[in-house]
C-alpha cells in the first residue's frame, strides 16, 4: 500500500500546530510536526512534499532554515506563514528562497487548495524523474544508420532480445516493414528527411513494434546525427536507442482523462513559435473543440478577457526573466459560454546548453474558489457583532454550563426552543459525552483566551446530527461569571460526505488489490499482506464467486459499458458494498461488469442454490430490472486466489452456453469440460466431435430429426422409460430411435466405452453449437 504525502510543520505554537496536524490528517496527508530547529532537520529526511514554515518563531530561526532547506533540497517547496507582508518582509523571504507565503490567522479552505496544488506539483515532479530514471535503465535496443550506395541501412542491437527482427544490417525500408501498419509510412518519412538533412542534427520519433509475446506496443526511436560528408555535408552515419513508453502512452490517456475530471489543463509552446500544443483539458477551460491539439496564439487571445491580455503577451518575456516558475490570471471573454477565472503557472524548458526551447504550463478553474473568497470577505465585512457572525445556531454559555442567550434562525438544530432553553443547564440537556466535550474545550478557552474547536453529534429532530462549534471566550461578565460564545454549525452533510469519500477510497483500494492478486500480480507474502484487507485471512479456507451482470433495464452489459458506464458504475459500486457489509465475505468490482465474491466459509456446500437464489432475488429487488449470471468455483485458501478466479470465470463462460436457461453454474459441474477447456488444438475436438457424432448430425440436418438430442437423453437419463418421459415420446418410439443411432454409428450403446466417448462427443458439440450462436 502507497504511503501517504508528508507536509512538514514547523511553528512553535502548539495550539496551531495542534489544529493544522487535524485538517492535514482529515484531507489525506501524513503531517510531521517540528517545534525546533533540530527537529526540522530530522524530519525533512522523510522527504516531506511541502513544508509549512512559521516565519515568526524564533526557535526555528525560520529565514535561515528556508535558506538551508532550499540549498539542501531544491524541490521541496517551503511555504511560510507571516503575520505582516509588506514589501521588505516579502523582499528577504524571496530572497531565503521562500516559493510562497501565506497570511496569519489561516484560512484553511484557501490553504488545502495551495496544499492539494504543491501536493500534485510534487506528485508530478517525482512521476518525471522516475520516467527519467525508466528511460536510462530501460533502453530496449540500440541502432546504427548509414548510407550505403545511396540507401539508408539500420543495424539493430538489442542488449534483451524483444521484437522479430532478424540480427545484423537490414535496409530502412525493411526495418519500416516490421512496424504497425499505421506507423509505417509516417516513421519511414520522418527518417529519410533525416537522413535527407532536413531535420537538423537529433531524431526523435514514436511507433509500434510487435514484442515477441505478439502484441503491439509502443516505443520511443531517439537518435543523433555523427557524421557529414565533408564535402557535401551530406549525412552519412547517425546512432541511437529505442525504449519502451508503452506505459507511459497509458499514463498520458489517463491524465487526459484526469484533467478533465478535475478542470485542469496544460500547453507548451516553443520559443520561436505562436502556435501552442494544448491538452483535452485546457480546450475544455476556455471552449474550444474537443479534438483540438494546436491553436495559434491570436485564437487564445482572443478568448481571454480585454483586460488580461496585456498579461498573456508578456508572459514569455517574464519567465525568460526570471528564469522561474510564474504564476498569472485571467478571465475567459464568454462568447457565450459562462466566463471562468483561470490560474496558470509557466515556466522555461531549456536544452542541455541551457538555451531555452519551449515555454510550458499549466491552467487551473478557479471562478468558484474566487467566488467563494468573494463571499467570505463579504461577510467578514459585515461581521461586526456576535449574531451577524452566527451561521446555523449560537449560544452564549456561563462558564457554570448555563445558557444566557440563544441566536439563530435553525430550530430544528436545537434540543428545546430557544424559550425553554434560557436559564438552564447543559448538563441537565445534553448527553454526558457531548456535556464532557464542551465543559473542556469552555475551560481551555476561558484559561487561555483563545478561541477553542469542538466537534460533537447530537440527537435533534428526526436524527443524528454532527455539529462543528467554536468557543470564544467573551470580555465581559454574567451575574459575576465568566461567558463564552458557542457558534455552531451543522456539519452533517459535509461529514457524510467525507465518510462517503473516505468508502470510495476503501473501495477502489480493494478493488486494486483483489484484481491485482488474480491476476497474479502479488507473490509474496509482504505484497499481500500489504494490502491490509482485514477480513482476508491468510491460510483460511474460502468459496469464491463470480457474479457477471448479462443486463439491466432491458439493455445488454455490452450498450452500458459503451454508452452510461458511470451510471452503471454506481449501481455496481451500491451492489459491491451491499455484498460486503458481513465480516464473513468480501467483494470487489472485478472490471467489465464483473463482481468477485469471497465467502469465508468452510466449502463449496455452504453455498446452496436455494442460498443463490435468495441473493439474486434481494439483488433484483434493489436494482429492478438486472440480469445476473453466476459463476462458483471450488473451495480454496487465499494463496489459490488467482485459480479460483479462473475456474469461476470458466464456469460462466462454458454454462451460459450449455445451459443457457440457469443463471448460476459450478465449475465442480462442468464435469468433463474442465479438462476439455485446456485442450488448445480446438481443431482436434471439432475432428473428434465430427467423427463420433458427424453420421447423426447429417441425418438430423437431412430428415429434420432429432437423433442427437435422443442419443443424449438415452446417456443422460437410468433407464429408457425415464429418457422417453423427458423427451414426451412413447416408449417404443425411443426403442425405435436407438436401433437408428446405432445403425448411423455402427456401434453399440451398451458398451461403456462407447456411452463415454459419446456422451463427451455430445457436450463439445454443444459447446460448439453454442460458441457458433453467440458470434
Amino acid at each position: 500500500m502507497q504511503s501517504k504525502p508528508i507536509l512538514l510543520i514547523a511553528t512553535d505554537e502548539p495550539r496551531e500546530q495542534a489544529r493544522l496536524t487535524e485538517n492535514i490528517i482529515a484531507c489525506g496527508y501524513e503531517a510531521a510536526c517540528c517545534l525546533t530547529q533540530a527537529e526540522v532537520w530530522r524530519q525533512v529526511k522523510r522527504n516531506p512534499f511541502l513544508v509549512l514554515l512559521d516565519g515568526d518563531a524564533p526557535p526555528l530561526g525560520a529565514q535561515e532554515t528556508c535558506r538551508r532547506l532550499k540549498a539542501l533540497y531544491p524541490a521541496l517547496t517551503v511555504l511560510v506563514l507571516l503575520e505582516e507582508t509588506d514589501s521588505q518582509t516579502l523582499d528577504e523571504w524571496v530572497a531565503a528562497g521562500a516559493d510562497d507565503f501565506f497570511l496569519k490567522p489561516l484560512h484553511w479552505p484557501v490553504l488545502k487548495l495551495r496544499m492539494q496544488r504543491f501536493a500534485e506539483l510534487h506528485r508530478l515532479k517525482e512521476g518525471m524523474l522516475a520516467r527519467e530514471a525508466h528511460l536510462q535503465a530501460g533502453t530496449d535496443a540500440y541502432w546504427n544508420m548509414r548510407r550505403l550506395d545511396g540507401v539508408p541501412q539500420v543495424a539493430l542491437t538489442m542488449p534483451r532480445p524483444l521484437f522479430d527482427i532478424p540480427d545484423g544490417e537490414t535496409a530502412l525500408s525493411a526495418f519500416v516493414a516490421h512496424l504497425h501498419p499505421d506507423d509505417r509510412a509516417g516513421a519511414a518519412a520522418e527518417a529519410e528527411a533525416f537522413f535527407a538533412g532536413q531535420r537538423g542534427e537529433c531524431l526523435s520519433q514514436e511507433f509500434r513494434l510487435r514484442v515477441k509475446s505478439g502484441e503491439w506496443r509502443w516505443f520511443m526511436s531517439r537518435g543523433r546525427l555523427l557524421q557529414r560528408d565533408p564535402q557535401t555535408g551530406e549525412p552519412l552515419v547517425a546512432a541511437g536507442i529505442i525504449f519502451d513508453i508503452h506505459q507511459q502512452k497509458a499514463m498520458e490517456s489517463q491524465l487526459a482523462e484526469a484533467q478533465l475530471v478535475g478542470r485542469t489543463g496544460s500547453w507548451s509552446v516553443p520559443m520561436e513559435s505562436n502556435v501552442f500544443t494544448v491538452s483535452r483539458g485546457f480546450c475544455h477551460l476556455v471552449g474550444l473543440e474537443p479534438d483540438t491539439v494546436t491553436v495559434e496564439s491570436d485564437r487564445l487571445l482572443a478568448i481571454v478577457h480585454p483586460e488580461d491580455r496585456e498579461t498573456l503577451t508578456q508572459l514569455r518575456d517574464t519567465c525568460l526573466a526570471c528564469r522561474d516558475v510564474v504564476t498569472f490570471e485571467c478571465r475567459t471573454a464568454g462568447q457565450g459560454r459562462q466566463a471562468r477565472i483561470l490560474q496558470g503557472e509557466a515556466r522555461i524548458v531549456t536544452d542541455a546548453d541551457d538555451k531555452p526551447i519551449y515555454l510550458v504550463g499549466t491552467i487551473v478553474d478557479i471562478t468558484e474558489r474566487r467566488r467563494l473568497e468573494c463571499l467570505l470577505r463579504d461577510d467578514l465585512q459585515r461581521m461586526h457583532y456576535f449574531v451577524e457572525a452566527v451561521s446555523d445556531i449560537s449560544f452564549i454559555l456561563d462558564e457554570s454550563g448555563q445558557y444566557v442567550q440563544v441566536f439563530g434562525q435553525r430550530p430544528d438544530l436545537l434540543v428545546d426552543s430557544p424559550a425553554n432553553l434560557i436559564g438552564r443547564n447543559i448538563r441537565d440537556l445534553l448527553p454526558a459525552g457531548v456535556v464532557k466535550i464542551l465543559l473542556k474545550a469552555m475551560k481551555m478557552a476561558l484559561a487561555s483566551n483563545c478561541q477553542q474547536e469542538v466537534e460533537y453529534e447530537l440527537f435533534v429532530g428526526d436524527g443524528y446530527k454532527r455539529f462543528g462549534g467554536k468557543l470564544v471566550p467573551m470580555q465581559h461578565l454574567q451575574e459575576g461569571k465568566k461567558v463564552v460564545a458557542l457558534l455552531v454549525v451543522d456539519v452533517t452533510s459535509k461529514h457524510r460526505t467525507e465518510e462517503a469519500l473516505r468508502l470510495s477510497y476503501e473501495r477502489r483500494r480493494r478493488n486494486d488489490f483483489f484484481n491485482d492478486m488474480v491476476a497474479g500480480r502479488l507473490h509474496s507474502a509482504a505484497d499481500i499482506d500489504s494490502g491490509n484487507i482485514n477480513c482476508f485471512a491468510q491460510g483460511r479456507f474460502y468459496s469464491f464467486v463470480l457474479f457477471e451482470i448479462e443486463s439491466w433495464r432491458g439493455e445488454d452489459l455490452a450498450s452500458w459499458l459503451k454508452t452510461r458506464r458511470m451510471q452503471l458504475q454506481y449501481m455496481i459500486d451500491e451492489l459491491v458494498d451491499r455484498l460486503s457489509k458481513t465480516e464473513k465475505q468480501i467483494a470487489w468490482d472485478a472490471g467489465e461488469g464483473k463482481i468477485g465474491l469471497i465467502v469465508l466459509r468452510g466449502s463449496e456446500a455452504d453455498l446452496s442454490d436455494s442460498g443463490f437464489d435468495v441473493w439474486l432475488k434481494s439483488i433484483e429487488g434493489r436494482f429492478a430490472g438486472i440480469r445476473l449470471r453466476v459463476g462458483i468455483a471450488s473451495c480454496g485458501t487465499q494463496a489459490a486466489l488467482a485459480e479460483r478466479y479462473r475456474e469461476a470465470l470458466q464456469a460462466l463462460e462454458v454454462g451460459r452456453k450449455i445451459w443457457p436457461e440457469r443463471h448460476c453454474y459450478r465449475y465442480s459441474e462442468l464435469g468433463v469440460f474442465q479438462v476439455l477447456m485446456q485442450v488448445e488444438n480446438k481443431a482436434l475436438l471439432e475432428r473428434y466431435t465430427q467423427q463420433s457424432l458427424g453420421a447423426l448430425l447429417d441425418y438430423d440436418r437431412q430428415k429434420g430429426a432429432e437423433l442427437v438430442e435422443t442419443l443424449d437423453a438415452i446417456l443422460t437419463y437410468p433407464n429408457l422409460r425415464e429418457a422417453a418421459d423427458k423427451l414426451f415420446i412413447h416408449y417404443k418410439t425411443l426403442l425405435f430411435r436407438r436401433k437408428r443411432i446405432e445403425e448411423l454409428l455402427g456401434l453399440s450403446l451398451d458398451e461403456a466405452e462407447n456411452r463415454v466417448a459419446l456422451s463427451v462427443a455430445i457436450r463439445l458439440w454443444r459447446l460448439t453449437t453454442a460458441k457458433a450462436g453467440n458470434m
